[in-house]
């Protein structure tokens, strides 16, 4: 019933030119943190008495709020069954500090993987779950990688090559500053190539809210 009368509190003032309320987004890691910001800047800068939430999840966590009705909207790394608009790319790439065995090399073999120390995302996230598809293609199993941590965020993956704990498979939009300063280091993986879309997501035969309406288009428009 809250929900009702906020959209329709919603609806009455975008007939009088003045769209306002609050919306809760959710995007997975990637989309959350290297997507999203500039665009909700941009929308709130055309709309400017809006209350805008953005949560940031893995992949799955979002799905599940999306269905539960608690988000209207989620920026999503995997392809889902609730998947509506593909929108971004990206790629997932080899990374390693400037220092490791292989940062001078032009690519390293599938089968290399299995040789050195390995930063993994946790279980569920969507670097993870693509990651693994892209290698199992190549004959390469993420489950004989030689593991010395599962972390929950990209963020705290990164931190942990630039420390020389590991290398890992990231998403080169993560790195790309990184890569830009020379901290860190991306190399190709002969014969495999790990490419991203991020899909919008929303509930099935949910009707959108009028801001959550306008938000979509304003990706669109943007994107």
């Amino acid at each position: 019933i809250i929900q009702l009368k906020d959209e329709a509190d919603q609806a009455i003032k975008q007939f009088q030119g003045n769209l306002s309320g609050k919306l809760s987004v959710g995007a997975s890691t990637i989309p959350g943190a290297y997507l999203l910001p500039p665009l909700i800047d941009s929308f709130k800068s055309s709309y400017s008495s809006i209350e805008l939430m953005l949560k940031i999840s893995g992949t799955t966590a979002v799905v599940e709020e999306i269905l539960k009705g608690t988000l209207e909207l989620g920026l999503i790394g995997t392809l889902w069954k609730d998947q509506r608009v593909e929108m971004f790319s990206d790629e997932l790439v080899l990374t390693v500090y400037p220092d490791h065995p292989w940062a001078q090399r032009s690519s390293v073999y599938p089968g290399e993987l299995l040789e050195t120390p390995f930063i993994l995302r946790e279980p569920g996230s969507g670097t993870r779950i693509e990651m693994t598809q892209g290698l199992k293609k190549s004959g390469v199993e993420v489950a004989h990688f030689q593991v010395v941590a599962e972390v929950g965020s990209n963020e705290a993956v990164r931190q942990g090559v630039r420390s020389r704990i590991g290398v890992a498979i990231l998403s080169s939009l993560s790195v790309a500053e990184d890569v830009e300063r020379g901290s860190l280091v991306t190399i190709p993986i002969e014969g495999v190539s790990m490419p991203r879309s991020f899909y919008l997501v929303q509930r099935r035969n949910r009707q959108l809210s009028p801001l959550a309406t306008a938000f979509y288009n304003h990706l669109k428009e943007r994107c």
